[in-house]
């Protein structure tokens, strides 16, 4: 299936550029990505291990980030997309 925009929930980095390489026609890429963290547990925790969850939760996203810019072409825009919840990470090509 070839699209331009496609929103997929991913838990393995690599899949993400295999996606960007053989999907030809994408423009947007948006990635819900879980390698583990599950977010919806965060619900359940007290405030203090809310925040600190939250806190790796949010570390593990941005270091997404840097790891696809560093493997994507410098053309490429990668961010933490505002517009969403915090574990999405939008790729524009």
């Amino acid at each position: 299936v070839q699209c331009e925009v496609l929103f997929i929930e991913v838990n393995n980095r690599e899949t993400i550029i295999h996606l960007v390489k053989h999907m030809i026609k994408l423009r947007v890429l948006y990635i819900c990505y879980d390698d583990g963290m599950n977010w919806e547990n965060l619900k359940m925790k007290t405030a203090a291990q809310y925040d600190e969850c939250y806190k790796t939760a949010r570390q593990m996203i941005d270091q997404l980030v840097q790891w696809l810019k560093d493997h994507l072409p410098s053309t490429y825009l990668v961010i933490n997309d505002p517009h969403y919840s915090s574990n999405v990470i939008s790729i524009w090509i």
